[in-house]
């Protein structure tokens, strides 16, 4: 049994859903900036798991050499 599938419409679904969300918090709070708001708390969620995966390349290792051939 998969448990994590890739399925390309996870990000037309997530579209949809925020088109949702923005427009119910518009209605909530009546300021169209909650747009702006929304993005920036998408933006600062994206970033969390860039900012917490492993790195890869460290500053002492050194790329594979390249044989030149004449």
């Amino acid at each position: 049994m998969e448990v994590f599938r890739s399925n390309s419409t996870h990000p037309v679904q997530f579209i949809r859903f925020s088109g949702l969300v923005v427009t119910s918090l518009i209605g909530m709070t009546g300021d169209k900036l909650v747009i702006g708001y929304y993005l920036a708390a998408a933006a600062i969620v994206s970033c969390i798991p860039v900012a917490l995966s492993p790195r890869t390349h460290t500053s002492s290792q050194q790329p594979a050499p390249v044989a030149l051939t004449e």
